[in-house]
């Protein structure tokens, strides 16, 4: 992100964790008066990649099917058999995705949501009460480093479609930090899902037995699913196939990888894909990742997590054309 090439793209880091940055990008998004005046002078209109956007998991439902298909061309299961999906989450898009593909019709047994040790939640899923926590706690899985999930909302909505009942709960949410979820509701996600997590050594424990029993490299998110699918076997023994998504490349994280594998630590990112390159034949890693060293930086600029300096940057940016 920091490399990228086109004339027309810029990109530039926000100081915070991902729930505070969020917030500031939906502050944004609905400041009508700051919209209509990118609209009215650059003919600009915001949109967000990540799962604010309900765009986002369209594509994510595809791969789930896929993933599916995949099973029945190989024969691991008959055509119509149900599956367990295990999705690895922190703002509920993914394993949102893969319930838009159960409700299409897609047989899915039990959807497993896997957090790390942010698993706001897990304690809801398993307890009715959503709570956001004080700390967001840094672990090798960011992408789950997240406690308020803006996605479950939407599941809130669709367990019971009337808006303003929803709209009423998530702002008291939001104000009280604190929701207790109708008994309805939790039950049905009781019978819909399995909730759990994994700890930091779980998941490196995880990646370490991957490589050295399995042969495969996984990353940290990846870990995460399968540590807690471990648990949820040993728990219920279930009789179905499972489908683990494996959300993320291992070489988006070679310095979590290569220490919780060899329990050492080595800063140096492509030093440790091109060890893992040389180490293991025919490993597939992406020609972009190999020439990444080749291309020069051209975005280093640090924002502090304040709304009106993020605007004035959007402002500045567009003023480039």
């Amino acid at each position: 992100m920091t490399t990228f090439e086109g004339k027309n793209l810029a990109s530039f880091e926000v100081e915070g964790n991902f729930d505070e940055i969020q917030k500031i990008v939906k502050n944004i998004f609905n400041d009508h008066q700051f919209n209509q005046f990118l609209k009215e002078k650059y003919k600009t209109v915001l949109s967000s990649a990540n799962s604010i956007n309900l765009s986002r998991l369209i594509p994510q439902i595809v791969y789930h099917l896929k993933a599916y298909f995949n099973l029945v061309k190989l024969k691991k299961i008959n055509f119509g058999d149900k599956v367990d999906y295990v999705i690895p989450t922190g703002n509920f898009g993914n394993i949102l995705a893969s319930f838009y593909a159960k409700k299409m019709g897609l047989p899915i047994n039990k959807l497993i949501l896997a957090n790390n040790i942010n698993n706001s939640l897990t304690f809801a899923f398993k307890n009715g009460l959503y709570q956001t926590k004080e700390n967001i706690l840094k672990t090798i899985s960011p992408s789950i480093d997240i406690v308020v999930a803006s996605n479950f909302e939407r599941l809130l909505f669709h367990l019971n479609p009337n808006p303003k009942t929803i709209k009423k709960m998530m702002s008291n949410f939001l104000k009280t930090k604190t929701l207790k979820l109708p008994k309805k509701i939790f039950q049905k996600i009781k019978t819909l899902f399995y909730a759990n997590y994994s700890t930091e050594e779980e998941t490196k424990k995880t990646i370490k037995e991957c490589f050295f029993k399995k042969k495969i490299l996984i990353d940290p998110h990846t870990a995460v699913a399968l540590n807690v699918y471990q648990k949820y076997k040993k728990e219920f023994s279930p009789k179905v196939k499972a489908i683990i998504a494996s959300t993320a490349a291992w070489y988006k994280f070679p310095q979590a990888v290569y220490q919780a594998i060899f329990e050492k630590e080595e800063k140096d990112d492509f030093k440790i894909i091109n060890f893992f390159k040389n180490k293991i034949k025919d490993l597939k890693i992406n020609q972009e990742i190999l020439n990444l060293p080749k291309k020069p930086i051209r975005f280093k600029k640090v924002l502090p997590k304040n709304e009106q300096k993020i605007k004035e940057e959007i402002i500045n940016f567009l003023n480039t054309f």
